[in-house]
């Protein structure tokens, strides 16, 4: 059977998941090797059967009554009208107003 320049073979599909994770566009070597130390992913086909045990859904905006207190995240949408920083130098936080 012959192949066309377009088609790809199987042997050519398994050498590009054996790929190192850092060869991946956007990833480089730093975050190759916390990709590596985190969780476990060296290579292209490791990153295809990678499955997060969390999930958040970040398309959701809550509103702010409707809020119990115990989510562990939430995500709402609002005009700021005052920025304040509190604390000292070492430990300066940014806060605002809705």
């Amino acid at each position: 059977m012959l192949f066309t320049k377009n088609e790809i073979t199987i042997s050519t599909f398994t050498a590009i998941l054996s790929n190192p994770i850092e060869y991946l566009k956007g990833v480089g070597p730093q975050k190759g090797e916390l990709l590596r130390k985190e969780i476990k992913v060296y290579t292209f086909g490791d990153l295809l059967q990678y499955f997060p045990f969390r999930y958040v859904d970040r398309t959701r905006i809550d509103k702010i009554a409707s809020l119990s207190g115990y989510e562990d995240f939430v995500q709402i949408r609002g005009k700021i009208i005052n920025m304040v920083v509190m604390g000292r130098k070492q430990v300066e936080k940014t806060g605002g107003y809705f």
